[in-house]
């Protein structure tokens, strides 16, 4: 069990970055992927590079990719997980997004993870 001080004395960086990127592009809807490829190209070609740079820091960090944001309210209601089933095009309200990241911004068990957000 990690003693609370250490944690107190560690640099945390929780981040966003989009589903669909790296590794999680494979298990992204079919519909999904044409726009990665087409209208996003640029755009996630950069978050690739920005996910390897957290990747390789010394802080414990842990990325988040959610799909596609909406206006909806808070409901946390969502489901968050290293490999997700998904189809069509799935979205998440920001505001749920926020919840998860601060909910968990101290939890050990995310550090090192890339974890897809959706409903």
């Amino acid at each position: 069990m990690t003693d609370e001080r250490e944690l107190d004395r560690r640099e945390f960086l929780k981040t966003t970055s989009a589903m669909g990127v790296g590794a999680s592009y494979g298990d992204a809807p079919v519909m999904a992927k044409l726009f990665f490829r087409t209208l996003l190209r640029g755009i996630y070609a950069d978050k690739a590079i920005g996910e390897q740079m957290i990747r390789n820091s010394p802080l414990e960090w842990t990325i988040v990719q959610p799909v596609q944001f909406n206006d909806g309210p808070l409901t946390k209601n969502y489901r968050a997980g290293e490999r997700l089933p998904l189809s069509g095009m799935p979205q998440v309200s920001r505001a749920d997004t926020a919840h998860f990241i601060l909910d968990r911004l101290h939890d050990p068990s995310t550090f090192g993870k890339t974890l897809v957000l959706a409903y």
